[in-house]
């Protein structure tokens, strides 16, 4: 069956994600950035394990709202070990820029005159200040990063709190802002637990369409050596051999997924004898169930028809609302699985239950958290990962009833689940890690994640979240990212499902039901 779509739900989408059209200050507004002055040491005894203790400068944010004063330059400020500390210019007669870019600021290189840094960049914070001047309201976008954590204040309003150890990445955060008339204000705080520290702000203006054009070669290379990386880690069963144990058909079928959506023919003898393992031992896991009906599906062979029906089958068997691997108790990754074997099943007219798809979008809701976002288990912390896998459900639900054949009683809660989820998407986006609040899962999960964008703008039929071109900037990461061998790792190894989920990220492989891939 076709997914029904209805003009007003696309609309809808379309005003979520798209990027905010804000004026361009090089054609439309003046813009003059102030040169930066600088405050340090303060002791910050937390290091970087806690971004919140207030200091001093912070007194003064009242001082910083539109058109205010800023803070008092010549106020004295009790400084690490003792001494007495005030703003000063980071570089003394630069004067205001129209362009926020600058180099890396490494603090320790920047102390007051008089004070050197010995022992006095372990635990403690720096402030950073700039004026920001237009001559009419417009919008500008930038993206920062920051050793260890900060927190950034625009017009006296906390808009960037980040809480973690980290080098400098200056893609690693983005801010937009919304410029009045006349002065605007930009206070930044960056503590440090030990070693480097750093800052580093730059305009955020996105790829030009020659930059795009220049990352296209690479990026069909880069897809050619993800997919000789993983045909050469086949094994002589047909099998790959990442956690064979626990998920015997789960690693095997998303590296055929990846590879039919990479442009490699059903009849290729590394396909078939995937599919060959795979027809031996039915799947026992949800992900390893899932991954096997968009195998299967992308084969585009009729005769996989019954045995697709016969994996959706069993798949309902499985839910109790929303799913578990099946066994343990239910969380929303295994339940986005759930919903995208549904996906497949509604593509090839396989039943599914109206009560089984109710439950399924009624269940995604007890994931959404108050900020917006969704979470593996209720009760944890949003990540970005999980946030897409919640709004994947409500896609996925949303296509297969429509507007009009939606449960009366849940529609509502959908709707506003859905728009609070996309905005924290939004304002939350990265394309070089997955967004959460420790730093195992902005590591291990990234390509788990970029798979998940992929598949949920396809779904949305959108460009961007927010003001973030996600394939552009995606694929930027993933060309740069790739390893030596064509494969794609994390500190946790795990090659093989790493390297599909980019495979699939860079194809775009939810945009179509039988992608053609980008490369031959």
């Amino acid at each position: 069956m076709t997914f029904p779509r209805s003009l007003m739900w696309r609309a809808t989408c379309a005003l979520l994600l798209a990027r905010p059209c804000g004026a361009a200050p090089s054609q439309e507004a003046s813009v003059e950035w102030g040169a930066w002055k600088l405050l340090l040491p303060i002791d910050h005894p937390e290091g970087s394990a806690e971004i919140a203790p207030e200091h001093s400068p912070e007194e003064e944010l009242r001082r910083m709202k539109p058109g205010g004063p800023g803070p008092d330059l010549e106020r004295v400020h009790k400084g690490k070990g003792g001494h007495d500390v005030r703003w000063f210019e980071l570089e003394p007669g630069r004067g205001p820029s129209s362009s926020p870019t600058h180099p890396v600021i490494q603090f320790a290189n920047h102390f007051p005159a008089g004070l050197a840094p010995a022992g006095l960049t372990d635990n403690a914070a720096a402030y950073l200040y700039r004026t920001i001047q237009t001559d009419e309201a417009t919008r500008v976008f930038v993206t920062l990063g920051s050793d260890d954590g900060c927190r950034v204040w625009f017009n006296g309003k906390l808009v960037l709190d980040i809480n973690q150890p980290r080098g400098v990445n200056p893609k690693d955060d983005s801010l937009e802002l919304d410029l009045v008339p006349g002065v605007n204000h930009f206070l930044v705080k960056v503590a440090n637990g030990g070693g480097a520290w750093g800052y580093q702000m730059m305009a955020d203006e996105g790829l030009s369409s020659e930059a795009r054009q220049s990352l296209q070669p690479a990026i069909n290379a880069a897809i050619d050596r993800g997919v000789d990386y993983l045909m050469k880690t086949q094994q002589r069963d047909g099998s790959w051999g990442y956690h064979m144990d626990p998920y015997r058909n789960g690693q095997t079928a998303l590296s055929l997924y990846a590879l039919l959506k990479s442009g490699v023919k059903p009849d290729h003898q590394v396909i078939r004898r995937g599919l060959s393992f795979l027809r031996q031992s039915p799947p026992r896991r949800t992900y390893s169930m899932a991954c096997q009906l968009l195998a299967l599906s992308s084969t585009n062979n009729p005769s996989d028809d019954e045995w697709i029906e016969q994996l959706v089958e069993e798949l309902q068997d499985w839910q109790r609302g929303d799913f578990a691997y099946p066994m343990g108790e239910p969380d929303l990754s295994c339940t986005q699985y759930g919903a995208l074997g549904y996906w497949i099943a509604s593509k090839h007219d396989v039943r599914v239950s109206k009560r089984a798809w109710t439950d399924l979008a009624r269940s995604v809701l007890k994931y959404q958290n108050k900020d917006g976002g969704f979470c593996y288990r209720p009760g944890n912390q949003t990540t970005g990962s999980m946030t897409v896998a919640g709004l994947t459900v409500i896609a996925v639900c949303r296509q297969y009833f429509g507007e009009d054949g939606f449960p009366k009683q849940w529609r509502k809660a959908l709707e506003t689940a859905q728009e609070e989820g996309l905005q924290w998407l939004a304002d939350n986006f990265s394309a070089t890690e997955n967004p959460a609040p420790d730093d195992a899962s902005r590591k291990r999960w990234k390509y788990y994640y970029l798979y998940g964008i992929e598949r949920l703008a396809a779904l949305l039929e959108v460009d961007s979240f927010g003001r973030h071109d996600w394939y552009w900037e995606g694929a930027e990461h993933l060309v740069a990212a790739q390893g030596e061998e064509g494969n794609w790792a994390t500190i946790y190894r795990e090659s093989e499902p790493n390297t599909a989920f980019a495979l699939l990220f860079l194809n775009r492989a939810t945009a179509t039901v039988s992608g053609p891939g980008a490369s031959s």
